[in-house]
């Protein structure tokens, strides 16, 4: 039904946007990243390393600032020989831990994430893949207040 005035006929408002749906995932050096289907990159890692007492990658590695932050050689990496660690030579496969984000928690991602595209093109206006990002990021935006 449509509402008339002065013998105008209104469209109703179209419906909000719904927010969005985001499943937030968290990798090894603490970023956080967009999962595919829910699922998180899968890393091989040594099994000494991934059966440290159920802490994540992130928290074995020290978080965004840790170990694996930073280049080969610049960080005093602790180590054992592996002949003196049981196990040393085995690898297992992890995946990094991700969620159903909540719409707040969702909207501040993809907030942070416009802000980072944001800073690119202030240096490269002309940067066509940021502009493509961009425009995607807002469009992934429109649920949020």
């Amino acid at each position: 039904m449509t509402n008339t005035q002065a013998g105008v006929a209104q469209a109703p408002p179209p419906p909000p946007a719904p927010t969005p749906k985001l499943t937030i995932c968290r990798a090894g050096d603490g970023s956080r990243y967009l999962g595919a289907n829910g699922v998180g990159r899968v890393n091989w890692v040594p099994y000494t390393v991934a059966s440290d007492y159920n802490r994540s990658l992130a928290e074995v590695y020290g978080g965004r600032d840790g170990l694996a932050s930073r280049g080969p050689g610049a960080a005093n990496i602790p180590h054992r020989p592996a002949s003196s660690v049981a196990g040393a030579g085995y690898y297992v496969q992890v995946s990094d831990p991700c969620h159903q984000a909540t719409p707040q928690e969702a909207c501040a991602f993809l907030r942070e994430q416009l802000d980072g595209v944001d800073a690119r093109l202030r240096q490269r206006r002309d940067d066509a893949d940021a502009q493509a990002e961009r425009t995607g990021l807002r469009d992934q935006m429109r649920g949020c207040g």
